[in-house]
């Protein structure tokens, strides 16, 4: 049997810019690859950034028969993570979920706080096809990770763990192609 055709114009390669703004805030119209207005781009990233999707099923059984008569679903998750390289105080805040931020630049004071910030996030990545990028929005997630950050020799960059995950319906979540400014 011969195998399938692949259209290599289907594959995508490359980075991708994570930015953010207060929860709600409306999805950018910007062109696609530029700087956002009102938006916060995070930095650079060890390894770049993930986005990952999960939803739990619930097989329901009768006992007439031994596979499931009907599935249920369970709870989902959409969420994006990655390892800031840029460590600063506001991506020290974004990291830890949130708290207060004051002073000015080389004599900040950041506060935890023990509720999470809400933000809205905005991921510009490479999509398929020449000079395209995929522009993902969720307008509300929260910073849910364990954060450790290791403090080593000149051998190792300090990274900031993270993972941000969407507070909203799976329908609230927009996927956009476009061509890149």
């Amino acid at each position: 049997m011969a195998p399938p055709a692949i259209n290599t114009a289907n594959l995508a390669l490359g980075y991708a810019i994570l930015w953010t703004a207060a929860a709600d805030t409306a999805k950018p119209t910007a062109n696609f690859g530029g700087v956002i207005s009102g938006w916060t781009y995070v930095g650079a990233t060890n390894e770049g950034i993930t986005w990952g999707k999960s939803t739990d099923v619930n097989d329901l059984f009768v006992e007439e028969s031994s596979t499931a008569v009907m599935t249920a679903t369970g709870q989902g998750r959409f969420s994006f993570s990655g390892q800031l390289a840029e460590v600063s105080p506001a991506n020290i805040a974004f990291v830890m979920g949130g708290g207060s931020l004051t002073g000015s630049a080389g004599s900040e004071v950041f506060v935890p706080s023990e509720t999470l910030t809400q933000y809205a996030i905005t991921l510009d990545g490479v999509a398929a096809g020449t000079n395209k990028i995929l522009r993902i929005y969720v307008p509300r997630a929260r910073v849910v990770s364990e954060l450790e950050v290791a403090n080593r020799r000149s051998e190792e960059l300090q990274l900031l763990n993270f993972e941000a995950v969407a507070n909203v319906p799976f329908n609230q979540i927009a996927f956009n192609w476009g061509t890149a400014a």
